[in-house]
């Protein structure tokens, strides 16, 4: 946090100002209204995400007692047990309810952006000379004119309007990362932990972010991750759900991204068509050459992370118990949400709602 004066210099003039805000407002509405109030006008029924139909007949599933992975391609057995409920409606009257709480998860997000995620100006002092932080005009004004940003960036935002289809998952998806991102905003570490250990029971692919959150010094955040994720594990091997899971990661998740590679926009996919179109033909070729890919992406992120700590000298002391406010968990949360999304065998467009910490972070 940065300590500022109020007096800080007007950077646009008042009638710009105004003129900004009603263009940002007018965005906002309508796409809120095109994309979320109507249907969908520009999806057609085969178009429409599966993820609803997969839920359903896999809380189906749980609730009988049978391996829901047995079906087919599916997500963590997490996903099935949140969603258990679904099957106490018809089919019909279960894609509406999950329609509503997808629809109501991406305006939660909004609303979190709009009002949980307002940067926090007060008169704690923060050391500038080490480019910490952005020149006091410059956060003060991006306090005080939140509002309009939070309405250009969520209008602005495609992933969580254009191309989040009623069916997928992913809107309870960034609507977590939104709850995550307010949670870490206003040090609520614990309940952010238990928040990003649903996340990786979900879609595994945010533990990309440990790294990132040791490096901020979050441990009381990691240490409830810690808690959440072996509470789920004692749960599952006493009731013997962990068969389930063994089945999903040894014989369903390996084969999903080259089943999937038609409607993929992962890094593996593009690197190989335009390198190396013949991977494409063969499954193993493929797989070994998405985990080459995936590699360098996680050194890369991993380097960018201590390099980071090495330049802001937190490395001596990053295991102190009192040192000077850390302020490189925005950047580092950012970049790990990058780095995952840049890691996934398996890339479609609404996937890119889980960049939303940078979205908001890098500003």
């Amino acid at each position: 946090m940065v300590q500022i004066e109020q007096s800080a210099p007007l950077l646009v003039s008042k009638s710009l100002q105004r003129m900004l805000s009603a263009v940002a407002w007018v965005f906002f509405a309508v796409q809120v209204f095109k994309y979320l109030i109507l249907p969908p006008l520009s999806s057609s029924e085969g178009v429409l995400g599966l993820d609803f139909q997969d839920v359903y007949n896999a809380a189906q599933d749980v609730v009988h007692g049978i391996n829901p992975y047995l079906r087919g391609p599916g997500y963590p057995l997490m996903v099935p047990v949140a969603f258990s409920f679904l099957p106490l409606f018809s089919l019909q009257h279960a894609e509406f309810v999950w329609s509503i709480i997808m629809r109501g998860s991406i305006l939660g997000g909004f609303l979190l952006i709009f009002f949980a995620l307002k940067p926090q100006i007060s008169g704690e002092t923060v050391s500038e000379k080490k480019g910490k932080m952005l020149p006091s005009a410059c956060a003060y004004a991006i306090a005080k004119h939140w509002i309009t940003l939070a309405a250009c960036i969520t209008a602005a935002f495609t992933p969580a309007l254009l191309d989040i289809r009623v069916g997928n998952i992913q809107s309870f998806i960034f609507f977590l990362f939104c709850v995550l991102c307010a949670l870490l905003q206003h040090k609520r570490d614990a309940a952010a932990g238990l928040i990003l250990a649903l996340l990786c029971l979900i879609k595994i692919v945010p533990l990309f972010l440990i790294p990132a959150l040791f490096c901020a010094k979050r441990y009381r955040l990691l240490t409830a991750w810690a808690v959440g994720i072996g509470l789920y594990f004692v749960i599952t091997f006493s009731t013997g759900g962990w068969r389930w899971e063994t089945t999903l990661f040894t014989q369903v998740l390996p084969h999903f991204p080259y089943a999937l590679r038609g409607v993929s926009y992962s890094l593996v996919h593009f690197v190989g068509l335009v390198f190396r179109p013949d991977l494409l033909e063969s499954e193993i070729a493929y797989t070994k050459f998405s985990a080459l890919i995936t590699g360098f992406v996680v050194c890369v992120y991993l380097l960018t992370l201590a390099g980071a700590v090495w330049r802001m000298g937190v490395v001596k002391t990053l295991f102190a118990k009192q040192s000077e406010p850390n302020v490189l968990w925005r950047d580092a949360l950012a970049l790990g949400c990058y780095s995952l999304t840049l890691a996934s065998p398996l890339l479609e467009t609404h996937h890119f709602t889980n960049c939303i910490p940078g979205w908001i972070f890098l500003l």
